[in-house]
């Protein structure tokens, strides 16, 4: 979507269409900042991808979150959905791998 202008149009249209609805929206399969970036500037606020994290089993990724919290101190962080995906309400954004 960052490299071909069809597919940010396409993006685009999506995100405008859910907001119109009032859907809530979550970006699927972001892989770079730049994705982020682009998701962000067209204001869809939650996403998942390998740009936060990889697949793990569910006791991974209990000790992925409790070390993200530990690390970062950040109690809005608690808010993180246990699938990996970026909020909002997120105090800071970086790659997970």
């Amino acid at each position: 979507m960052t490299i071909n202008r069809d597919d940010a149009g396409i993006v685009e249209a999506i995100i405008a269409t859910g907001q119109s609805l009032d859907l809530a929206l979550i970006a699927e399969g972001v892989e770079g900042s730049e994705q982020l970036k682009f998701l962000l500037n067209h204001n869809c606020f939650e996403m998942q991808g390998y740009f936060f994290a990889r697949p793990m089993p569910a006791a991974d990724m209990e000790r992925y979150l409790q070390d993200s919290f530990r690390r970062k101190g950040d109690a809005s962080m608690k808010s993180a959905r246990m699938s990996g995906v970026l909020s909002r309400n997120d105090a800071h954004i970086e790659p997970g791998i």
